[in-house]
């Protein structure tokens, strides 16, 4: 995995789009009490949803990387120390050891198309075993998926592209993509276009956001784990970005 450059960009990028990861606040069970965050970051969701409902969960946040977790640590010092209760932890075994899962939400925000991306396959099957096995009584996810261009607005946006001040990107990107597999998959070319419109902001960390799969079919990932033989689908919503 290349390292990001600019965790500034990155967290502030994450940032914005934070009140749309809390979509699953109103669906869950009364009686969740745990929120566990897998790829927490520097913890705002719990800050965010501390706020909207002070003191009703535990927050059980999950990040592999050391500066991610002693920034969601100090970030949660500083502000919800006094109005909830919180950890934050490497992986989901260190956070078994001292929570029972039963009455919790695991929320993958934004997470799994990195999972896919980066880790191997016997990572990830060790990874979806254990989310399988631990209990969990609810599973939030919100991610990217493919979706389809009309021809019109495939070129349209390919000529605003080429036009743009980022048309050299573009070509250094085309160039990289028929060289190479992102993470072994080949893409058709609405979605090439689409991981690249998702992506061209982030200059600073392009060396790894180009070699990043963002767009994977993740319903169908989950049935390949096994995780749509314990959980059913309870709500379903797509958003098409404009660009």
């Amino acid at each position: 995995m290349t390292d990001i450059v600019d965790i500034n960009t990155y967290l502030r990028s994450m940032s914005t789009t934070l009140f749309d990861k809390v979509w699953w606040i109103d669906k869950i069970p009364d009686d969740i009490n745990t929120i566990v965050d897998f790829g927490c970051a520097k913890a705002d969701l719990a800050v965010l949803i501390n706020r909207i409902m002070p003191n009703k969960f535990h927050y059980v946040g999950i990040e592999e990387s050391r500066i991610m977790a002693h920034l969601a640590r100090d970030n949660l010092d500083s502000y919800a120390s006094d109005t909830c209760s919180w950890q934050v932890l490497p992986s989901l075994s260190a956070a078994s050891k001292s929570n029972n899962f039963r009455n919790s939400v695991l929320v993958l925000n934004s997470v799994l198309h990195e999972v896919f991306t980066y880790k191997s396959e016997s990572e990830i099957q060790s990874l979806m075993s254990q989310i399988r096995n631990l209990g969990f009584r609810c599973i939030a996810i919100r991610d990217m998926c493919p979706s389809r261009f009309n021809v019109h607005d495939h070129i349209e946006a390919k000529c605003a592209i080429l036009s743009s001040s980022r048309g050299d990107l573009w070509r250094e990107y085309d160039k990289f993509r028929r060289e190479t597999k992102i993470a072994g998959v080949e893409y058709d070319e609405d979605t090439w276009l689409q991981e690249f419109l998702l992506k061209y902001r982030y200059e600073a960390n392009w060396e790894r956001e180009k070699q990043e799969k963002y767009l994977w079919n993740i319903p169908a990932k989950l049935a390949q784990y096994g995780l749509l033989d314990k959980y059913e689908i309870g709500f379903e919503n797509k958003f098409y970005i404009p660009f």
